[in-house]
């Protein structure tokens, strides 16, 4: 028996990547990248790699999904994105109260980065479909470090946004 298709039209992988390059322009992550555009420095679902890269860096990974029925055909749900922002303090000689001024605002400049895509348009388009989506709330964690017990020795202050998605209605198959 083949496996059905999936219901969700906008599943973890499709969001992620849909993101990357949202977020990232007119950040300070993209005006010291090497590429300038600091894409090279955003993870998806790939803790290991951002770990052996160069930072700052950011992971994007999936919190909780939640579908709810909302009709006997017909689903809508929320799909939590956490965007890791991380950088190394041990390696520089900048204070760390600095590197943290730093990544407040390069998480505030992205979170403002999607609120305005997403009032520019209503959703994200891949590969010429477009998925409406919009965002229900966002957290902004306090500072903390991280990947230290992943990675021993990868000293980094780490915060993270927490973004909340709603995904539009959609029929079963």
């Amino acid at each position: 028996m083949p496996l059905r298709t999936a219901n969700n039209p906008l599943a973890e992988a499709t969001l992620l990547a849909a993101l990357k390059p949202i977020l990232v322009p007119n950040t300070q992550l993209a005006a010291g990248s090497t590429s300038g555009t600091g894409l090279e420095l955003i993870y998806v679902l790939q803790k290991y790699a951002m770990s052996i890269g160069p930072f700052p860096a950011v992971l994007l990974s999936s919190g909780p999904q939640v579908v709810h029925l909302c009709s006997p055909r017909a689903y809508d749900g929320t799909h939590r994105v956490i965007v890791s922002y991380c950088d190394r303090w041990d390696l520089q000689t900048i204070p760390i109260d600095t590197i943290r001024q730093d990544i407040a605002q390069d998480l505030e400049r992205m979170k403002a980065n999607l609120e305005n895509y997403l009032a520019q348009n209503r959703g994200f388009t891949v590969n010429s479909v477009v998925y409406p989506i919009e965002i229900i709330a966002t957290d902004l964690s306090g500072y903390r470090k991280a990947l230290e017990k992943d990675f021993p020795g990868l000293s980094l202050g780490c915060r993270e946004l927490t973004i909340d998605f709603g995904i539009m209605p959609y029929a079963v198959r």
